[in-house]
């Protein structure tokens, strides 16, 4: 007849141990399934991660992205467009700034759009560009490290008359702004904002 196998007899130090984990609770869970539980919600976040969600309905251009790349934190991996944010920016020279100012009536030409010279109006002025900006040293500021610029950005509303497809980061125009007291220089400036809607054609 075969013998029965004696019970395995654990130390008491050990078995009190084991009676102590299968005793333990966590809300009224054995704490090993509680924490396998935490360990299963934090995998399914990070899987959720994964997936690229679009913060609005608009689009993404010349995106390289393919399956298998490896994305990381603080790296962009593609340029998301929204259309609601361009903004256009006019460059305009210093010594015109005194008519330069917010509401001031502003005629622009697109390259993209040829032929049509669109009606607008200043928004605001920078209060500021980079090559005013000084970095905090140790040492007195050298003369040749103080940038210098003639010009300066102004922002430019959207024309009502502009078809909001053509509009793309990065176009490039030409823009003209009048005061109310133009005169003769007016009738030039515009003149030649003419012949720069018909050149965009070339």
């Amino acid at each position: 007849m075969a013998s029965q196998p004696e019970p395995v007899m654990l130390p008491e130090a050990r078995q009190a141990g084991v009676k102590a984990l299968l005793d333990s609770q966590i809300g009224g869970e054995n704490a090993t399934v509680a924490q396998l539980r935490a360990q299963l919600g934090d995998a399914e976040w990070e899987l959720a991660r994964t997936s690229i969600r679009a913060p609005a309905d608009r689009y993404v251009t010349l995106s390289a992205l393919a399956v298998g790349d490896r994305v990381t934190p603080m790296r962009s991996m593609m340029s998301f467009l929204i259309a609601d944010d361009i903004v256009l920016l006019g460059v305009f020279q210093q010594n015109g700034l005194k008519t330069v100012i917010p509401g001031a009536k502003v005629r622009l030409v697109l390259a993209n759009d040829p032929g049509r010279i669109h009606d607008a109006k200043v928004l605001r002025v920078g209060r500021g560009v980079g090559q005013g900006q000084l970095s905090a040293t140790g040492t007195l500021a050298r003369i040749g490290a103080v940038g210098l610029t003639a010009e300066f950005p102004v922002e430019i509303e959207l024309p009502r008359d502009l078809d909001r497809n053509l509009l793309r980061p990065g176009m490039s125009g030409a823009a003209t702004a009048f005061s109310p007291d133009a005169g003769p220089i007016g009738v030039i400036a515009s003149i030649l904002l003419w012949v720069s809607a018909y050149m965009a054609y070339l």
